[in-house]
């Protein structure tokens, strides 16, 4: 063998082996780096669809991205009656099923949505939606105090000076969580149903919706403060949570109307509505109000999980609440009792003896047991006005205890 050649037959012969054999190995290593399910495509806040690599994070998987032609629509318009799971295989590439409707398919759906976002748009609409694309001027941002939680997984969030928030900034200043009893069985709800999306009816500066996000779990957060909702979005912002979390800036009750906030020197979360009028939305407390039913036009999975804490207008928020309970599936509901029941009295009271009344009555009917957070024990509604509980969990008889 001179010159690098072959000078026999059987040279020649072991020289193609080894060019089959090298050949054959080339192939089925691209066949597989091809066939690697690591490229998703979100959807929560992108007109146009990403292709991205996935990140190990808590949160969302923030990545850098490419434009991606291969779907013209989004996949939830295209395939989201065929998949079945979480995920599906489309053209070799694993392709993340959406949870959230983003606002961009909102708007382009039909000619009423698209009137409907138009109205949005003027913060007097339907549905006031804020997605992390759209941000407030950052000067309203750059002062504010984000500390890492010691909860697992940790997340950034944007508290208060202690004296003005007595209870939630306060407690993360001092143990880096809020309410360690409710964030425990928060997150065994989410464990128990990885795929529900998280309802946070009155998100207050943010702190389930975050933990929540941070779990990669969907969210809707809807907060009315104004001052909640800046440290809540930027609290979005800072942790890099792109996609699969909505925040609304509304109250929730039982009709749409336009509706003023009080305010709470002390605490950033008790603050109740004080006026629900037909005037137009006048200053940064004045806004309008949805009902539950509103929101199932975000909702592309049939599972919920949800926390209400709204100052006493809980048994409102039900009563309209029909249409989603009938729709989706709702396996935990953690509401708070103690506001509703204490002011239930009251001439200007928004949930009186009988709406409350009803309220549980329907629960009841729609198969859901109440059962107290502090004293873990199935409550009955015929002792309703005893009850020994700050906060209850609503769950259907098909979803785990979280006791």
């Amino acid at each position: 063998m001179g010159n690098g050649k072959c000078n026999s037959k059987r040279c020649c012969r072991i020289y193609i082996v080894i060019s089959l054999v090298g050949l054959g190995t080339i192939y089925f290593l691209l066949t597989n780096l091809l066939q690697t399910p690591g490229l998703i495509v979100k959807f929560g806040s992108t007109a146009q669809n990403e292709k991205t690599e996935a990140r190990p994070h808590g949160g969302s998987n923030q990545l850098e991205s490419t434009s991606h032609t291969d779907l013209n629509r989004p996949l939830l318009l295209a395939d989201s009656s065929e998949m079945q799971n979480s995920s599906t295989l489309l053209n070799g590439r694993l392709w993340k099923k959406p949870k959230l409707i983003s606002i961009v398919n909102i708007c382009t759906a039909n000619e009423e949505l698209r009137n409907m976002c138009n109205i949005n748009l003027t913060n007097a609409g339907l549905l006031h939606i804020y997605t992390p694309k759209k941000r407030f001027n950052v000067n309203q941002t750059s002062a504010l105090n984000c500390i890492p939680t010691r909860t697992i997984p940790s997340f950034k969030i944007c508290i208060y000076p202690r004296e003005k928030d007595i209870f939630i900034s306060e407690s993360l200043i001092t143990y880096g969580e809020w309410d360690g009893g409710q964030t425990n069985r928060i997150q065994k709800a989410l464990q128990n149903f990885p795929e529900a999306i998280f309802l946070d009816f009155g998100a207050n500066i943010g702190y389930f919706s975050l933990l929540a996000r941070a779990m990669d779990r969907a969210v809707i957060a809807i907060e009315p403060i104004n001052e909640n909702f800046i440290h809540l979005e930027e609290s979005v912002a800072r942790n890099n949570f792109l996609d699969e979390i909505l925040l609304l800036r509304h109250a929730i009750t039982d009709r749409r109307t336009a509706v003023t906030m009080g305010q709470n020197k002390l605490n950033q979360g008790g603050v109740p509505i004080i006026k629900e009028a037909n005037h137009s939305v006048i200053d940064r407390n004045s806004l309008t109000s949805v009902t539950m039913d509103d929101l199932l036009t975000l909702l592309l999975a049939k599972e919920v999980i949800v926390k209400m804490d709204i100052e006493g207008y809980e048994c409102r928020a039900l009563r309209t609440s029909k249409e989603f309970f009938r729709h989706v599936k709702v396996r935990y509901l953690f509401m708070e009792w103690f506001i509703m029941v204490e002011f239930r009295n009251r001439p200007d009271t928004a949930c009186t003896t009988e709406f409350i009344l009803d309220a549980l009555q329907n629960m009841v009917n729609l198969g859901f047991s109440p059962y107290s957070e502090e004293t873990r024990e199935k409550l009955d509604i015929a002792n309703c006005w005893s009850w020994k509980a700050n906060d209850i969990i609503w769950a259907p008889r098909d979803s785990p205890k979280l006791f």
